[in-house]
C-alpha cells in the first residue's frame, strides 16, 4: 500500500459542479514507496475523520491513525483507537448479504443496491444498480461493476472494478455522475494520478471537504 502524492489532472476535476478534489497526502511514507510485505498498512476497509487525525480501519481488523499535519501513520490498539475516534462511527461502506444484492453506503448512510457485473468465461452479464428500489441508469460500461459509493448533494461517485475469474481487476477508476439523470460529470483514473487497481472505497472528508479514494494499491 502507498499513499499517493501526485496531483490529479486539474482539467478533469474542474468539471465537477462541487469544489471536491481527491485528498492527496504529501510526502507520506517516503512518497510513493512501493508496497512491501513488511509495510504495516493493509487494505483499507473504512476511514474515520477527526480534526487532527484520520482513522484507518483495515480489512484484517487493525487500526491506524494518520496525522494531518505530519502525515505520520501509527498503528493503535482497540482501546487507543476508540479513544481517538469515539463512536458513533459512520456506517460501513458496504454489506455483502448471503443472498441478494450487495449494499453500497455513502458516508451519510444512503444506500444503493448492486448486482455485480460478470464478463468472463463466456458470460456477459452487466451490473444493475438500484436507488431506493428504483433502477438507477448509470453511465458505467456494461461489464464495469461498483465496489464503492459516495453521494455529494446531486453527485454520485462510483469506485469501479471489473470482476473476473481471477478476482477483481481495474476498471474505470472513479466515475462521477449526476444523481437525477444519466449524465457523466468526471472520471478520475490512473492517467490523472489515481493509484492503480480496483477502487475499494470512497469517503468524503468533512474537515477538508475533499474525497479520499482507496484502491487496491494505494490511498489517494
Amino acid at each position: 500500500m502507498i499513499l499517493n502524492r501526485r496531483k490529479p489532472t486539474p482539467s478533469r476535476l474542474r468539471r465537477l459542479s462541487l469544489v471536491m478534489i481527491l485528498a492527496l497526502a504529501t510526502e507520506t511514507w517516503g512518497g510513493r514507496m512501493e508496497f512491501e510485505e513488511a509495510d504495516t498498512l493493509p487494505q483499507v476497509d473504512n476511514l474515520l475523520f477527526g480534526a487532527s487525525q484520520i482513522g484507518i480501519v483495515s480489512q484484517d481488523g487493525r487500526w491506524f491513525a494518520l496525522d494531518r499535519q505530519t502525515h505520520q501513520v501509527h498503528q493503535l490498539d482497540a482501546a487507543q483507537f476508540a479513544h481517538r475516534f469515539p463512536k458513533p462511527w459512520p456506517p460501513q461502506p458496504y454489506e455483502i448479504p448471503q443472498s441478494g444484492p450487495r449494499i453500497l453506503r455513502s458516508s451519510t448512510g444512503q444506500e444503493f443496491q448492486l448486482t455485480p457485473a460478470y464478463c468472463s468465461e463466456g458470460a456477459h452479464i452487466g451490473h444493475t444498480l438500484r436507488d431506493h428500489q428504483r433502477p438507477f441508469p448509470s453511465v458505467l460500461k456494461h461489464c464495469t461493476s461498483v465496489a464503492a459509493l459516495e453521494i455529494l448533494e446531486a453527485q454520485v461517485w462510483f469506485g469501479t472494478m471489473q470482476p473476473d475469474k481471477g478476482g477483481e481487476a481495474e476498471a474505470e477508476g472513479v466515475v462521477v455522475q449526476a444523481r437525477e439523470k444519466k449524465h457523466k460529470l468526471a472520471a478520475i483514473t490512473t492517467k490523472s494520478g489515481l493509484t492503480p487497481g480496483p477502487v475499494r472505497m470512497l469517503r468524503e472528508d468533512p474537515v477538508t471537504k475533499t474525497v479520499w479514494v482507496a484502491t487496491a494499491q494505494g490511498l489517494n
